[in-house]
């Protein structure tokens, strides 16, 4: 369903690697109880969207990108975001 989360962690650490995202304000959300996370290699339809709480440490982000439908629109894509 557009505007929910697809991924939610609440607590604990997560690898979150290798998914295909459908287009969504967020895409992984990560609370205050989370220690931490590697988000890697994830591919969406638009921009990929982390949202975590401005005091998050041992988050990563590395090599998400956005898919086939956003390349070529005359501008670059943003390949990922973090919403605070």
């Amino acid at each position: 369903d557009f505007g929910r989360k697809a991924v939610s962690l609440e607590a604990g650490n997560a690898v979150i690697e290798g998914n295909t995202f459908c287009p969504g304000p967020v895409h992984v959300d990560i609370g205050p109880k989370a220690q931490g996370a590697v988000i890697m290699g994830n591919l969406a339809q638009e921009r990929f969207t982390v949202r975590k709480p401005a005091a998050a440490r041992n988050i990563q982000l590395l090599d998400n990108t956005p898919g086939p439908s956003a390349a070529g629109k005359g501008k670059p894509a943003e390949a990922k975001r973090l919403v605070k």
